[in-house]
């Protein structure tokens, strides 16, 4: 190998100097005769780059001293042993036989036709026989009028007796017997046989909650009126005044001109969270929120988690009600279609409806789980995994 240049000299014609070869004209051999794909790490990665530097550069025998040649081999060396490890990583996950992740599994799968059954609640048939027999029509108390009757109430009467001691028992009967019109709730930590379900009780809970993060405090106790004659309205009296005995635990009520008011709420500093994620024009990092107002036990229901360690509001989330009526159907459709008894975990559900519309790459699986969690035809379990409600999973089973 040589190369060769031009030099002129005054006005004369230019002259064309040879220069001295850069390397030796010898036949070089960049690769062995039989190379060894198997062997790739980086000690023999390293060990290969010495025999090419070699066979070029003879000269070149300091291989151990800490040199700058050195250590551009050993970077080599790394950054190949780093390809090849990926290189290796995606030739395994993309056969069926040789994938290890399971995400992989499923998706190849898919591509066959095949849907993998996911982890299953163990479940079991219970039967009971009564030991006497009503010989009449049994009668519940009638406190039920009301809307709802004590479990130890109830227990007084021979045929439910001990029925306070094991509250699921008359669960069962009001699901299997009683054709779910009537249901165990528990309000203020009583159980209560109650002709409203567990959602109503719910959402009347959550009713109470949402108008004491709205109203200004101090304001006078009568402000609540309105909304626990609304709740009673549907609840009755009896468990009305049970979720308002839930909530005026958490209240400061002091007399001011004779008259009782609300000064201070337990809950002061979630209105204060509410406040600052409205102020905020995106999701704010937790730690923020942390700092600002130090470690909350309980979220308010309105909040939502997005990906990267941020929490938000609805308002932070693109179109965020059209997509709870685009999401939750094709979500239901695949948690039914799988048997009532499975777990889904957010990332799973994310891969199948990925399959029947076209996601925006901004929508992850933290998305979806907030779109989901305002279902509720699904309940949520914790830790991004999904189900169908208990009752919902008994109706499917019987």
């Amino acid at each position: 190998m040589c190369s060769s240049g031009m030099r002129f000299r005054g006005e004369g014609r230019p002259q064309f100097v040879k220069k001295a070869p850069l390397l030796p004209e010898t036949s070089v051999a960049l690769l062995p005769d039989s190379v060894d794909f198997t062997d790739r790490d980086f000690d023999a990665l390293r060990a290969r780059l010495i025999a090419l530097v070699q066979s070029v550069f003879p000269d070149w025998t300091d291989f151990e001293v800490a040199s700058f040649g050195n250590v551009l081999l050993e970077m080599f060396a790394f950054v190949g042993d780093v390809l090849t490890f990926y290189q290796d990583n995606l030739a395994r996950e993309s056969r069926l036989v040789t994938a290890t992740q399971r995400k992989n599994v499923m998706a190849l799968a898919r591509m066959l036709g095949y849907r993998l059954r996911g982890a299953q609640a163990a479940t079991a048939e219970v039967a009971f026989e009564l030991a006497r027999p009503p010989s009449a029509n049994v009668t519940i108390s009638a406190a039920a009028q009301l809307g709802a009757v004590h479990l130890e109430e109830l227990a007084k009467l021979p045929w439910f007796a001990r029925v306070d001691e094991v509250p699921a028992a008359i669960q069962y009967l009001c699901e299997k017997l009683l054709n779910e019109r009537w249901s165990v709730v528990v309000v203020a930590d009583t159980h209560w046989l109650s002709r409203c379900d567990k959602k109503a009780v719910e959402t009347a809970r959550s009713e109470l909650k949402q108008f004491l993060l709205r109203v200004n405090l101090p304001a006078p106790l009568a402000a609540f009126d309105q909304v626990r004659s609304s709740i009673g309205a549907r609840l009755g009296n009896t468990l009305t005044e049970g979720l308002w005995q839930e909530l005026e635990d958490s209240l400061q009520i002091e007399e001011r001109a004779g008259q009782p008011f609300v000064v201070n709420a337990a809950g002061t500093k979630s209105r204060r969270l509410l406040a600052l994620l409205r102020a905020a024009d995106a999701p704010i990092r937790v730690a923020e929120v942390v700092e600002v107002l130090g470690r909350m036990s309980n979220m308010p229901e309105e909040m939502l988690f997005f990906v990267g360690g941020r929490i938000g509001l609805a308002e932070h989330f693109p179109e965020f009600d059209q997509w709870v009526a685009r999401l939750v159907p094709l979500a239901l459709e695949v948690v039914r279609g799988q048997g009532p008894a499975r777990q889904w975990l957010d990332v799973e559900l994310l891969m199948e409806v990925s399959d029947d519309i076209v996601l925006p790459a901004w929508l992850d699986h933290w998305h979806l789980s907030a779109v989901l969690r305002q279902a509720s035809e699904l309940q949520y379990l914790g830790r991004g995994r999904f189900a169908l409600p208990v009752r919902s999973r008994r109706r499917r089973a019987a």
